[in-house]
Formats: C-alpha cells, sequence, structure tokens
C-alpha cells in the first residue's frame, strides 16, 4: 500500500455527464470515448466539452466499423482540449501525416501544451466560433511556392498543394486548397506562383499547415506538415519528409513566408501608417506639395496639352497591320514555312495593341483600388476608381505565359516541319537517282523503284500514277507530280496544325484575361466599400469637431446649458443625417459609374477577341489560297513540260 501511495497513475471511469463530471473534478480519471459519441458531444455541448476537457482527461479512438483501418481527422477533437487522440497507426494517411508533424515540434518529447483558452476556466471558448476569440489576436498567413529541389528522377510533371488544418473557420481542404500549376520538371521545378494567403486564422496556436508535393497523378513524393507558431518568416528551404514522418534525403522546396497580425480592412490605413510612419508622413507631405500646386504659376498646363495632344494623335493614326506584313512576306515567298509565318504573325499574342482600345487617359495606372491610395487624402468624391485597359489587362503575367508557350509550340511545330520536308526532298532526290542509273534496265525495273517512292510519301493515294510501262522520262516526270502532290499535303497538314494551337491558346489567354480583370473589378468595387464605410464612421467625428469650433466664436450666455446642449443635439442629428445622405448617394453614383465602365471593359475585351478570331481566320484562309494557288502553277508547268516532250517524241519518229 505504502509503495502504491507513491505511484500516479489515470484511473479509468464511464462518462456519465458533463453535470456529474463538473461536480466531481478529479483530474486523475479518465473517460474513454468512441469518436462518433465524442463527435456528437462536440456538436450538441460544444462549450461544455471544451470545459470538461480543463479538468478531466479524455480519450477518444476509432470506432469499430473502420475495418480498413482508416482514420479520422484528430484535429476535430484537438479543436476541443481533448488530450489522448488514438489513431490507427497502421494507416499512414493524412490524419497520421497530421499527428507525427503536430509531434515533431517539440523535438518528439510526446507531450504539446495546450493554449491557454484550452486550459484556464475563466476563458469560455467555442470551437465553432466564427468571429475572434477574446485575448487572441488572429493572424495573417501568406506562403508563396517559389521552387522545388530534387523532387524526383522521373520525367513526369510536379506541383506543390497546400493545406491548412484548425478551426473550422481556418480549415482550408479539398476542393479549397491551393494548389500550384504543374511544371514539366521534377529535378529543380520552377514555380513562382502568387503567394497563397491565409486572410484570417482566429486561432493560430492551433492551427497547422500541410504542404505536399505531388507528381503527375496524384502520386506524393514528400510533405511536411508544421504548426503556424512555428513558422519562421522569410525565404526558407523545407525539407519534405515521407507518408511515415521520416525526412527524405534530397527533396526540399523554396519558399517565402511572411506571418503578421491579422488587421480588418476598416484599419489597414492605421495599420500601414504604424507599420511604416516614414513613408505615412511623406506621402501626407507629397499631398500637401500637390494641393499647393493650385496656388503656384501655371507653366506646366501647355506642356501637359501638348503631351496629351501628342497621345491622342499616336491613339488616332492608324497604325500598319502585322496581318498586312505578313501577307505581303508570304506573298514575296511563296514557299516561306507556315509556322515562321505564323509566330511572326502570332494570332491572338501579344502584337501591337489595337488602336480602338488606347484612347483611355494616363490615370488607368489608377486602376486597382488598393495600390495607389495616399494616406490622408483619398476620399470617396477623388479617388480615381478606372478600371485597367484591355492593353493593361492582356500584359498581365499569366497572358504573358501563355503567349511565351505559344512561342515555344510553334517553335516546336516548324522544327517538325522541317525536319520532314528534308525527309521528302531526301526520299525524291534518292529515287532520281535510281531511275538515272537504271536507263538500260527494262521498264518492271523503273516502276518498282518509283513506286517504292510514292508509297513511302505522306499519301499512297498516288501510288497508282506510277504503275504502268513508261520511259525514263515518264517515271521522272510521275515522281515530281507525287513529289509535289506530297508537299502539298505536308503544307496543309502543318497549316492545320498551326491553326489548331493558335485557336486553342487564344482561348486560354483570354481566359487568363478575364480572370484577371474579374480579380481586378472585384478589388476596385471592395475599395470602394472600404472607403464609404471608413467615411460614414467618420461623419459624426467630423461634424462634431465643426459644430465645436463654431459653438465657440459664438456662444450665447442668455441661454441655458441644457437649453444649449439639446439645440446642439438636435443640430447635430439633423445634419448627421443629411451629412449621411449625401454620402450615401455619392457612394452609389460612383458604384454605378465603376459597374458601367467594367461592363464596357468586358465588351471590349470581348471585342477584342473577337478581332483577333476574326484575324487569326482571315490570316489562314489566305496562306491556303496560296498555298493552293502556289502548287496549281507548278501543275501547269510540269503539263507543258510533258506536253512537250511528246511533241518533240512524235518529230523524232
Amino acid at each position: 500500500a505504502e509503495i502504491s501511495a507513491l505511484v500516479n497513475y489515470i484511473q479509468p471511469v464511464h462518462f456519465r455527464s458533463f453535470e456529474h463530471a463538473d461536480k466531481r473534478r478529479r483530474a486523475y480519471e479518465m473517460s474513454s470515448f468512441v469518436e462518433t459519441t465524442a463527435l456528437s458531444l462536440l456538436k450538441n455541448d460544444p462549450l461544455d466539452f471544451v470545459k470538461y476537457n480543463k479538468f478531466q482527461l479524455s480519450r477518444v479512438y476509432p470506432k469499430g466499423t473502420r475495418v480498413d483501418s482508416s482514420n479520422f481527422l484528430p484535429q476535430i477533437y484537438w479543436n476541443a482540449g481533448c488530450q489522448l487522440v488514438a489513431l490507427n497507426y497502421q494507416t499512414l494517411d493524412t490524419a497520421m501525416q497530421l499527428n507525427l508533424g503536430i509531434f515533431q515540434f517539440n523535438q518528439g518529447h510526446g507531450y504539446l501544451l495546450k493554449p491557454e483558452v484550452l486550459r484556464r476556466d475563466d476563458r469560455v471558448f467555442d470551437p465553432f466560433t466564427q468571429s475572434s476569440v477574446d485575448y487572441i489576436v488572429p493572424a495573417t498567413l501568406s506562403l508563396q511556392i517559389l521552387s522545388g529541389q530534387f523532387l524526383t528522377d522521373k520525367h513526369v510533371g510536379t506541383y506543390v498543394e497546400v493545406e491548412m488544418y484548425g478551426l473550422p473557420c481556418d480549415t482550408v481542404r479539398r476542393e479549397k486548397k491551393f494548389k500550384t500549376k504543374t511544371i514539366q520538371n521534377g529535378i529543380n521545378p520552377v514555380f513562382s506562383e502568387e503567394p497563397f494567403v491565409f486572410r484570417q486564422i482566429i486561432l493560430p496556436d492551433m492551427a497547422v499547415l500541410r504542404i505536399a508535393a505531388y507528381e503527375e497523378g496524384s502520386r506524393l513524393i514528400g510533405h511536411r506538415v508544421l504548426p503556424v507558431t512555428g513558422l519562421n518568416p522569410g525565404y526558407r528551404h523545407i525539407p519534405l519528409f515521407n507518408v511515415a514522418g521520416q525526412p527524405l534525403p534530397l527533396p526540399c522546396l523554396f519558399v517565402n513566408i511572411e506571418v503578421k497580425d491579422y488587421v480588418p480592412n476598416r484599419l489597414n490605413v492605421y495599420a500601414e501608417a504604424l507599420a511604416n510612419p516614414i513613408k505615412y508622413q511623406q506621402d501626407i507631405l507629397a499631398e500637401r506639395t500637390k494641393a499647393l500646386e493650385a496656388l503656384e504659376d501655371d507653366e506646366g498646363p501647355p506642356e501637359l496639352a501638348k503631351e496629351d495632344g501628342d497621345s491622342t494623335s499616336e491613339c488616332s493614326s492608324p497604325s500598319r497591320s502585322t496581318l498586312e506584313n505578313v501577307h505581303r512576306k508570304t506573298s514575296a515567298k511563296p514557299s516561306t514555312s507556315i509556322g515562321s509565318a505564323g509566330s511572326s504573325h502570332n494570332p491572338g499574342g501579344s502584337g501591337s495593341p489595337t488602336p480602338a482600345h488606347r484612347t483611355v487617359s494616363n490615370k488607368s495606372s489608377a486602376g486597382l483600388g488598393n495600390g495607389d491610395e495616399r494616406k490622408g487624402s483619398i476620399t470617396l468624391s477623388n479617388k480615381d476608381f478606372t478600371p485597367e485597359t484591355v492593353e493593361e489587362i492582356l500584359e498581365h503575367r499569366s497572358v504573358r505565359e501563355k503567349q511565351q508557350e505559344l512561342k515555344v509550340k510553334l517553335e516546336s511545330l516548324m522544327k517538325k516541319k522541317t525536319k520532314d520536308q528534308s525527309k521528302l526532298e531526301q526520299a525524291r532526290a534518292s529515287a532520281a537517282d535510281k531511275i538515272n542509273k537504271s536507263k538500260g534496265k527494262n521498264k518492271n525495273t523503273l516502276n518498282k523503284i518509283v513506286k517504292k517512292f510514292s508509297t513511302s510519301g505522306l499519301d499512297s493515294t498516288y501510288t497508282s500514277t506510277t504503275q504502268g510501262s513508261g520511259t525514263t522520262q515518264e517515271l521522272s516526270d510521275n515522281l515530281n507530280k507525287v513529289h509535289e502532290t506530297n508537299v502539298q499535303s505536308l503544307e496543309h497538314k502543318y497549316l492545320k496544325d498551326e491553326l489548331d494551337l493558335n485557336q486553342r491558346y487564344l482561348d486560354a489567354m483570354f481566359t487568363a484575361a478575364q480572370k484577371f480583370m474579374l480579380k481586378s473589378h472585384a478589388e476596385q468595387l471592395k475599395s470602394l466599400d472600404s472607403l464609404y464605410d471608413k467615411e460614414n464612421s467618420e461623419v459624426w467625428q467630423k461634424i462634431n469637431s465643426e459644430d465645436k469650433n463654431q459653438n465657440g466664436k459664438h456662444e450665447d450666455h442668455n441661454v441655458s446649458k441644457d437649453d444649449l446642449r439639446k439645440e446642439r443635439r438636435e443640430r447635430l442629428v439633423k445634419k448627421g443625417f443629411q451629412e449621411r445622405v449625401k454620402l450615401k448617394e455619392m457612394y452609389f453614383g460612383r458604384k454605378q459609374e465603376l459597374e458601367q465602365a467594367q461592363a464596357r471593359r468586358k465588351e471590349e475585351l470581348s471585342e477584342e477577341r473577337e478581332k483577333r478570331e476574326q484575324e487569326i481566320r482571315k490570316y489562314f484562309d489566305t496562306r491556303s489560297q496560296e498555298i493552293k494557288e502556289m502548287f496549281s502553277k507548278v501543275d501547269v508547268v510540269l503539263e507543258e513540260d510533258e506536253s512537250n516532250h511528246k511533241d518533240g517524241g512524235s518529230t523524232l519518229l
């Protein structure tokens, strides 16, 4: 008995109710819950379940119907403060990876301290909360996947997925997870993705980041589970682990991590001012300097008007069409590769912008609402909400990437075409040599030679032109006809391939452009709403300050203070209501103007797409007609040569 008293152990007890456990409050007692029972308690009484885990131990284990030894996500019960969450260790799935990754944080000691809100009795915590928790500052996480090193030695594409596990409102997984584009490189893929931003993480102490690299076909290369509180901001190399939680020798990811305190949109101005007060003061001074320009001598406007006039004349003057240049080149050189003509024309690509879209003023750089705000001076009345022009949209990085891919594809297509043309020429030369060397042989031998060449061409339907008996000259003429037919078929085949390639990438480019445009428009509307909310919240403060200044100048001592206060309160309410009505009217007016401008920009982008599609069709129709005319002239020349040979033969007879 004396030895037993020295041993600390856990006593298992049957769970009756939260009220019964609260009366006993014995920390050494532990109740075990099957996952279904624990989930039901969590759904029905989340606050009581969290409170229960503050003074007593609880263990959650998988249900017996999991005959495949699958696992549930332990994060569900960690959020409620459960101390022991049992898993099937024989299954190395995502749940087990999370479990192993969490307990690697403290060098594998096996114990982690729960957040303070899950331990203290004077704190109330709801694991299903959708807003911030008392005494806890939410976080904002930005993760940019830059590149990978030694992911795989196979010639397959690779990509990276990023997930967040935590409270239900913090969790980002399944269809909401972030995913990079697939790069056809396994040794050192360069992703250079836009940062993945987790805007608001309500409980950072419970949030876990999972980064996983995959091959094409969703085969896992390696992963890493990192608690948000353990992330080191900056540029970092993250070594990857296998499914068993063991480090891989070479694979790693190069990322850029930013962790900040969460700031609501309406307080961004103040947060940026506190973070960089020097820049804030410089912006104010710059605005004051700009405001004083109205009182200075007017020497600048004539030059500005001249510049505007130049830009207008440049926009109105018609530029030489790229399509006309291509047509001039193809007409001067009929045998020029259609692929090179197509790439120089680049239908749907980054050619010179259409003049119809160059009439937007130089204020278009203020298209995005958040990027050009000058703190302390931008108001709802003078804020510039000009949507980005079609040219600026088509110059976005995502569109330029598609244009570069098109250029690479066209170059590869031209190389393949040149190779096929070379093979045709070699086959023709070889057959011609054999015909010339066999002048003294019988006709059957010559027929076999020509037939062998014609069947090795691109189209076997011309084999019949070389069959039958004939002289050496006739076989040579038939050989030339077969060769020209094969060359014509080759030209038409690659012309069609180039047309399909241009049309496919035109769709991809304008899809990317539309995606960027919609995102830009959403940010402008969001900025407009934020500015309206800010000014609406400052109306009372502004009116109160102005009224105090006026009362200080015109104070009547014959009126009682109560009457003055009552009169002032009525005056402020009336004036505040009027000011807010005016502000609301201005807001709806600016919003309507912005939506109309954005709708026009969508129409312009659609018109630009239709125009480029017409240019593509027009160019390839013209090129196809040129090929037909070129080979029809060749057929006429061959027929004339053949008739001359026949006339010459009859004369000799």
